[in-house]
């Protein structure tokens, strides 16, 4: 890490100050002389032994130093922070909106790094498939994180997932407020918004959550290009098109996920059945949101873990299994399915068609019945909503256990039955004559190869 954001010697005040005037070309006996306050006293608060300066004296350095609108009105509000802080001796966040902690395992790693960088401020982007646990981490890593920046932790949700995310000009409004800006004094426009919200914290060191992010074009407005504040952005889609690092979540590993069911069910109900736990591990996949699920329901329910695992067995009801109270795997899968555009959805249930987990494109043309350009283009975009993710090789792709459980629900649900039988003889077909090629030759023609595939996947190219 480059530092603590609280290491400095000056005050958040002193360094807008100092940052202002050498802006401006001025010197402190220029600036002193413009604004009628001694040398002394801008020294003071530039190296930070004053706190700031009284509203009167704070409006006359503003107007000696030329700033706009929105540079007055963030640089009146750091006064009068300053002045609040130094009358009662606070030196913690004025601001703290954070939610409260649910329960994380297994994300040392990933806390480890956010810590490491956070001096550096900026913007990090949280993101992977629904269930992964981006909310939890992100308030996690919130909350350690908050004695680093003493201007306020604020959190806001974006309701990324819903049918009515909020607007970035509402979202600007509330953490404008937030950062104590009046009512009668945020500007109307967005982009008015967004100009004044970058302005107050280029000078503040605070750490923002952007939690479930819908896409770039929600976030951009939301970003500081401040140094000194930390963006936390959470979101099932890759924000590629956003200047942030990125931090990819995947499932739990295996010791991780035993630890999280222990925490929620008692380690006592663990460690009672440790081979029923690893199968009730195997069988949610590894995901947080199916383990605190099954963990909810061996608190709540009192059911044995073998008797949980089992009724996980059948892969018809495992979805319909790992729900209790308001959580629940399959209407997660559902929001960011609704959210693919017509080609995604008919690509992604086909792709349940392919009994492996892992597979290359030529399986997912031959599944998809669609030309090779469609269903690459449609693929690119469920990797992107985090709905398949890279395999062991940039070739290979992969469906989550239960992901691939939901696939083939809406394959039986929403293809009629005709089309459901010829997409399996085609697909069969395809897997008997690429199976018969590479018996007759180990080394098979690119014009043999290409043969094949063509006669597999003649299809329709829309049954919708």
């Amino acid at each position: 890490m480059t530092g603590s954001p609280g290491s400095e010697g000056t005050t958040v005040f002193g360094h807008c100050l100092h940052r202002y005037r050498r802006a401006a070309g001025l010197s402190q006996a220029k600036l002193a002389a413009a604004s009628g306050m001694s040398v002394r006293a801008l020294r003071d608060l530039e190296n930070g032994r004053a706190a700031a300066p009284q509203e009167r004296s704070a409006g006359l350095l503003a107007t000696a130093l030329g700033l706009d609108e929105h540079e007055t009105t963030s640089f009146l509000l750091l006064a009068k922070d300053g002045r609040r802080r130094s009358g009662r001796g606070e030196h913690r966040a004025l601001l703290y909106t954070l939610p409260a902690v649910s329960r994380l395992a297994g994300r040392q790693d990933e806390l480890r790094w956010l810590a490491s960088g956070a001096g550096d401020g900026g913007v990090v982007a949280v993101w992977g498939a629904p269930g992964t646990g981006k909310t939890a981490l992100a308030v996690t890593a919130a909350h350690q994180l908050s004695r680093w920046f003493p201007d306020g932790c604020l959190a806001i949700d974006l309701h990324g997932t819903d049918d009515r995310p909020t607007a970035p000009h509402s979202a600007l409004e509330r953490l404008l407020t937030w950062l104590g800006v009046p009512g009668d004094r945020v500007p109307r426009s967005e982009d008015g918004r967004a100009a004044l919200y970058r302005t107050m914290l280029r000078d503040r060191r605070v750490l923002v959550v952007l939690d479930d992010a819908r896409d770039e074009s929600q976030v951009e407005p939301l970003l500081s290009d401040s140094g000194r504040s930390l963006v936390l952005v959470t979101s099932r889609r890759l924000l590629s098109k956003v200047s942030a690092r990125q931090l990819p979540l995947d499932v739990l590993s295996k010791q991780a996920a035993a630890d999280l069911v222990a925490s929620i069910a008692g380690e006592d109900v663990v460690r009672q059945d440790p081979e029923g736990t690893e199968e009730l591990v195997s069988l949610c996949g590894r995901l947080p949101l199916a383990l605190r699920i099954v963990g909810n329901r061996l608190a709540s329910w009192r059911e044995p873990v073998s008797h949980l695992a089992g009724q996980l067995r059948d892969e018809r009801l495992r979805l319909d299994t790992l729900s209790v109270g308001d959580l629940a795997v399959r209407p997660a899968f559902e929001v960011s399915f609704r959210q693919l555009t017509p080609r995604a959805r008919r690509v992604f249930r086909r792709l349940s068609l392919i009994p492996e987990a892992d597979f290359g494109s030529d399986l997912a043309v031959a599944a998809a019945g669609l030309p090779p350009g469609e269903v690459a283009g449609a693929l690119c975009e469920l990797v992107e909503m985090s709905l398949l993710s890279v395999g062991p090789s940039p070739t290979r792709l992969r469906f989550h256990d239960l992901v691939r459980l939901f696939a083939r629900e809406r394959f039986l649900a929403d293809e009629p039955e005709r089309t459901r039988e010829r997409l399996r003889d085609s697909f069969h077909s395809h897997e008997l004559m690429t199976a018969g090629v590479r018996r007759r030759s180990p080394r098979v023609s690119r014009a043999e190869d290409r043969v094949a595939r063509t006669s597999a996947t003649e299809t329709e190219a829309d049954d919708e």
